[in-house]
């Protein structure tokens, strides 16, 4: 896996012109904004979903029928994906959520430490949560296919919170979020974040069911 996730850094790095920008609209968000936890958001959102290329450039050229000639099994390729966008978007929110820290205080506003790294920790939850929808897409349909077939999914599901929105508009919901509030804070983030491992295990061998049946 140490190979891989070499080669998918150096992919990464070659689009530097890339992370420049997006980390100059970053800091711009920062400097500008009252709130610089939108920054935070911004970047650990846009670098997490950005490593999705570098499955594109895997098979540019048929390029994985080449990488799966190497030592590498088909498990640890999806497993190294994984693993990759989890690193990029820690430390995409770690850092983001610094440089927020450091440019709200060099500008003097009243913001607190506390939401931005929470605006960092939910980035990154949100983030791992659209891989884990994309990845088998991808894998299944190519990266190009896949794109669009991640699209329609994302359509559908925005359309069935639409629906969902209308049918329940003239329904009470007062006693659920009522519920909901009283519930103890650290054990709705356990919840979310078993939920988070859940989808990301279905997710990972969703993928891995694909890939073994896949040829290239």
């Amino acid at each position: 896996m140490k190979g891989l996730l070499i080669k998918d850094l150096k992919l990464l790095l070659g689009q530097k012109r890339f992370y420049s920008l997006v980390l100059g609209l970053g800091i711009l968000f920062m400097i500008t904004y009252e709130n610089p936890s939108m920054g935070v958001g911004y970047i650990t959102m846009l670098l997490t979903i950005f490593t999705l290329n570098t499955i594109s450039y895997d098979e540019f050229d048929n390029g994985m029928s080449f990488l799966l000639t190497l030592p590498i099994h088909r498990k640890t390729y999806v497993k190294e994906k994984y693993v990759f966008s989890g690193l990029i978007a820690v430390f995409a929110a770690v850092s983001s959520s610094v440089l927020a820290i450091l440019f709200g205080t060099i500008t003097n506003k009243t913001f607190d430490v506390g939401e931005v790294v929470a605006t960092g920790a939910t980035m990154v939850v949100m983030s791992l949560l659209i891989l884990a929808v994309t990845l088998p897409l991808l894998i299944k349909f190519g990266a190009e296919k896949g794109r669009m077939a991640m699209f329609a999914a994302f359509g559908m599901v925005g359309l069935a919170v639409f629906v969902m929105v209308k049918l329940f508009s003239g329904t009470d919901v007062s006693g659920i979020m009522a519920f909901v509030l009283a519930l103890d804070m650290k054990l709705m983030v356990l919840m979310g974040v078993f939920v988070l491992i859940m989808v990301i295990f279905a997710s990972y061998f969703i993928c891995v069911r694909i890939i073994s049946k896949k040829e290239y």
